[in-house]
């Protein structure tokens, strides 16, 4: 079953490394990210990108959860995967998968081709994080598209 962890319009701090959001896999199966998405909305011409990662954590950090939404509202099956949001403590770091920059005045997305996908296994953590030059701080939104 195909599903989203949406990323609110969230104020970001400068200076900073802050998860926006994590993917948890159920204890009986895989997760596979299809897609993710990151769009700024910071005033500054000039300001320096922020670095955009997905990686797979080791902890879940200290943070509150996350609905994560059903891609076809018209599956009768149950989401077993939980997300985490609005992080205060940062989870532990993994491996990096996946990096990029990104403008503050800008957005980056990307739909992996098919047997392209990022994969963590059962039980495991995948969380879309970023990294924030001094001085920026945009609002962010966005997402992770995801199946198990």
């Amino acid at each position: 079953m195909q599903f989203a962890a949406v990323i609110p319009d969230e104020a970001v701090t400068a200076a900073n490394t802050e998860t926006l959001v994590q993917v948890i896999a159920a204890t009986n199966h895989q997760v596979t990210l299809l897609a993710w998405s990151v769009s700024f909305a910071g005033v500054g011409v000039t300001d320096e990108p922020l670095r955009v990662e997905i990686v797979r954590q080791t902890t879940a950090g200290t943070s509150s959860t996350l609905t994560l939404v059903k891609w076809a509202d018209s599956d009768g099956d149950t989401i077993d995967a939980t997300g985490l949001q609005d992080f205060t403590a940062e989870p532990t770091l993994g491996d990096i998968l996946n990096a990029t920059r990104v403008h503050p005045q800008a957005g980056y997305e990307i739909w992996y081709p098919e047997g392209k996908e990022l994969k963590v296994g059962a039980g495991d953590r995948m969380g879309l994080r970023i990294i924030t030059p001094s001085g920026v701080n945009p609002n962010v939104s966005g997402f992770m598209v995801c199946e198990e």
